[in-house]
């Protein structure tokens, strides 16, 4: 279990700025397209703006990132299903990122003009990777939905999990590969990529969070989830902090606008009231169901918020400021 809050965020940055030129492609170009799922009736609906060809790289490089993220809330939303934890909304959203998964890696892949990729991948090397994540995504894929429908068993929610941190590191090694191969290095200060980069970490940070919080408050609890909680945990928070206030030392500047800066302290003000039952937990406490589904919703509240400083990052860099 990690305690250290400066070894910790030494390791992440150095982590960080091996794939940081991921998000430096993203924000070079005119616009910044997100997908939203959602699930109704039956029927997966995907939301995206107006791409054109110039988008097709940063889509590509967008939508391998999103997957991170995605890898952890797959597992989040099922548990919070299993658990019958805010049910009512939790199995549309299990639906929906079922489909967003299979949508994406189909669209890096094949292409897919909804989701501006509009040419097939041809280069070994991400082919390769994508290869490797659908690997892995399959089995995933059949266990999440056998629990949306009903079917599942807290078995199916343990090889979730398992599966999801396979699943993350081959996102990791998709975005980085992805980067590699389609990134122009003239477009993007490594500041501002780094920048970009850690607060697009910061969504799937929150997922496993509300991932961890539930699996720790289940029957199949382990000492392994309780630790992935806390290590989750203290990323956030630190990030959180660095981000919110520069941290020189490590290259993070502070809030370069006062949107940013404004957006920051919403996501703060948000994860500080929901570290309180979080720590409570890593205390020994036992969460009560109204707890439970404040974290899920906090944790997609937090995901979105900081998908809008995503973008605002990429605007100040775009106009040098």
């Amino acid at each position: 279990m990690i305690r250290s809050i400066g070894a910790f965020l030494g390791k992440f940055t150095t982590y960080s700025c091996l794939i940081c030129a991921a998000a430096a492609v993203v924000s070079s170009l005119p616009a910044r397209a997100e997908t939203t799922a959602t699930y109704e009736n039956g029927t997966i609906h995907i939301s995206f703006t107006q791409f054109t060809k110039e988008t097709d790289t940063a889509r590509r490089i967008d939508l391998s990132g999103k997957l991170r993220m995605l890898s952890q809330r797959v597992v989040s939303d099922a548990c919070f299903v299993q658990t019958g934890i805010a049910n009512n909304d939790i199995v549309p959203n299990l639906r929906a990122t079922i489909s967003e998964v299979g949508a994406i890696a189909h669209a890096l892949e094949y292409g897919d003009t909804n989701l501006g990729i509009f040419d097939a991948e041809e280069r070994r090397k991400t082919l390769a990777v994508l290869a490797q994540f659908n690997e892995i995504w399959a089995p995933m894929q059949i266990n999440a939905l056998l629990i949306a429908q009903g079917e599942g068993t807290f078995d199916d929610i343990l090889a979730l999990n398992t599966q999801s941190a396979e699943l993350l590191q081959v996102s990791h090694m998709l975005v980085s590969t992805v980067a590699a191969q389609y990134f122009d290095p003239t477009q993007m200060r490594l500041a501002d990529a780094m920048l970009i980069d850690i607060a697009e970490r910061q969504q799937f940070l929150a997922q496993q969070i509300a991932k961890n919080t539930c699996l720790a408050s289940s029957s199949i609890a382990t000492e392994s989830m309780t630790e992935e909680l806390w290590s989750a945990r203290m990323a956030f928070n630190s990030t959180m902090g660095a981000l919110s206030s520069g941290m020189p030392s490590l290259g993070i500047q502070a809030p370069p606008t006062t949107k940013i800066d404004a957006s920051l302290n919403a996501v703060r003000s948000a994860w500080l009231e929901m570290r309180q039952p979080i720590d409570a937990q890593l205390s020994g406490d036992m969460l009560d169901q109204s707890q439970l589904a404040a974290i899920f919703y906090g944790a997609d509240d937090m995901t979105n918020q900081m998908s809008g400083v995503i973008g605002l990052y990429a605007q100040a860099s775009r106009f040098g400021s």
